[in-house]
Parts: structure tokens; C-alpha cells; sequence
């Protein structure tokens, strides 16, 4: 009868024979760090609004800055696929902004870096919409895609408008 090496005792080699193959490795690390980035995203969320209220939940404060008011739910496109429900809290007051995510933000910039490199690239909007999928488990629209490339435009300075080619 074989037996078992303890947890303990396992070497990174006897963990590889288990992998099947490296796709499998790699699409069940996805999920997974999807998943450890909501709850990152949202703990710290949570955290700036603790600071921002002056009070842990539930807690009766005389210096209480305001109180909380639920939480809205936002869809994140990021390289490692979508995170469907983020909670984001909010405060009473309406005045709280989370510095972790800036307000309107669907996507994270290298999924726009993403887009833009394969925009400018030279591929037509429908052709990278399809190319985008794998990455964001969602179609970006074309007029997304055009838009992600116009705010990089106008964010670097006439400069770089004109060096790409003719003026209109």
C-alpha cells in the first residue's frame, strides 16, 4: 500500500504531477483571483468609508461624521475577467468618493491600455471587440473601444495627436 505524503512534506514537484495540464492551472486561478479581488476591493472600500464617517458600523459615536446608507452594486471589467456585483458603500450625505475606484469607473486602465493597443494597432473596432472578449468576459462595444483611444488622446496633450498623423 502507498502512502500518503502529508501536507507538510509535498514539494512543489509532487503538486505539478496533479496538474493536469497548464490551462486548467491557469482558468482555475482566474475565478479565484477574481474572487480575492472583489473582497479586496471591498474591504478597502469599506475601510475609507470607516474613515470618512469617523465611526466603525453599528458604533455611537458623539464626533460621528454621518452614516452609512447601503451599498450600490457596480460591474468591473478587469484583465483577469469581470467582477459582477463590486459593493460599493455610500454614505447618507452622498458625499463619499472612494479613492480605490473613482466614480463611473466600469473598467481598469489596463483593460483600456488592452483596447487601445490593439485600436491603434490597426484593427478595425468589430475585430477588436471580438479580441477584447477573452479578456473582459464581455464585448466592448466599438464605440467604447473608440472612446477608451479618444480619453488617452485628449489626456496626452496636442502633441501626441499630431504625431500620429494628419490634422483634421
Amino acid at each position: 500500500m502507498a502512502r500518503t505524503k502529508a501536507l507538510t512534506e509535498l514539494t512543489v514537484a509532487d503538486l505539478w504531477k496533479e496538474v493536469k495540464d497548464p490551462a486548467t492551472l491557469w482558468g482555475d486561478l482566474t475565478p479565484q483571483a477574481r474572487r480575492t479581488l472583489k473582497l479586496l476591493l471591498q474591504n478597502r472600500m469599506h475601510e475609507e468609508l470607516t474613515a470618512y464617517l469617523g465611526a466603525e458600523r453599528y458604533a455611537r459615536r458623539a464626533g460621528r461624521g454621518g452614516v452609512r446608507n447601503g451599498v450600490y452594486r457596480r460591474q468591473l471589467i478587469t484583465t483577469w475577467g469581470t467582477i459582477p456585483d463590486l459593493e460599493i458603500p455610500r454614505s447618507r450625505d452622498g458625499g463619499f468618493r472612494p479613492a480605490v475606484l473613482p466614480r463611473y469607473q466600469r473598467r481598469m486602465a489596463g483593460v483600456d491600455r488592452l483596447i487601445r493597443s490593439v485600436f491603434l494597432a490597426g484593427m478595425p473596432s468589430r475585430a477588436s471587440s471580438a479580441t477584447g472578449k477573452p479578456c473582459s468576459l464581455s464585448t466592448p462595444s466599438p464605440s467604447g473601444i473608440g472612446g477608451a483611444s479618444a480619453r488617452r488622446m485628449a489626456s496626452s496633450g496636442p502633441s501626441a495627436r499630431s504625431a500620429g498623423g494628419p490634422a483634421r
